[in-house]
């Protein structure tokens, strides 16, 4: 809640100290919106890999996040180069494993799996189809940090602990238009993340043995939908 009471209050002032227009310009903004993983994870317990959890599961986020770059206006043509920052989830995504077999695995065993911090490059071209509306798209990398966790069902303790959280990079496709306002520009812009092939394992020694650590294989493509306000300055 403070998050987001902050959000607002940054948007009020920078409004009230910029003024919009497509120009050549620097240009700074905020932006919400939300994401969803369409590959998901893969459960699996043990090095050898024998025993899988019996779904593939994917999870829904909450990015929030600002950005700065620098635009050139060419005739119809607007051209950007920006930088930005996210917290992508304000949802702890937490699963319980489905049922096995084996005794390793404790159908109780609770996980989580959740971006957290996000920061890349866009190069972003554009087209004025109207002296106030911009028709763009999206090209760039991002890296992204996956945390994965795991709460062993067994434990006394009723922390989830084991966290891995690596960063991964993607490559982001995407488009957006955006709507000039006068005091600044008001956008709803949609990308797609491709990231490669990775596997997450908890640290040695969350179960009873390392043999029992569980690993999670994560083929994501992510999709967001945000939301931005821009002010050039």
């Amino acid at each position: 809640m403070k998050i987001l009471t902050l959000f607002i209050v940054s948007i009020a002032f920078l409004a009230s100290h910029l003024c919009g227009q497509y120009k050549d310009a620097f240009y700074c903004g905020a932006e919400c919106g939300a994401s969803y993983n369409f590959s998901g994870i893969t459960q699996q317990v043990g090095p050898a890999g024998d025993d899988h959890s019996a779904e593939t599961q994917h999870y829904l986020g909450m990015p929030v996040g600002g950005f700065l770059g620098y635009q050139k206006l060419y005739n119809h043509w607007l051209f950007r180069l920006e930088g930005f920052a996210r917290y992508e989830d304000f949802f702890q995504n937490r699963y319980k494993k489905a049922e096995s077999t084996s005794a390793t695995i404790d159908v109780n065993d609770e996980f989580l799996l959740s971006q957290k911090w996000s920061f890349g490059f866009f190069f972003k071209p554009g087209y004025l189809f109207r002296e106030d509306w911009l028709l763009y798209g999206v090209t760039g990398v991002k890296w992204t940090q996956f945390e994965y966790a795991i709460k062993p069902g067994d434990a006394a303790e009723s922390q989830f602990s084991g966290f891995a959280k690596p960063y991964y990079p993607a490559l982001v496709l995407g488009v957006g238009i955006e709507k000039d306002l006068g005091m600044c520009q008001l956008g709803l812009e949609g990308t797609f993340a491709f990231y490669s092939n990775h596997t997450l394992t908890t640290v040695n020694n969350v179960l009873s043995s390392a043999d029992d650590d569980y690993i999670a294989h994560l083929n994501g493509r992510v999709g967001t939908l945000m939301l931005r306000l821009t002010f050039p300055f």
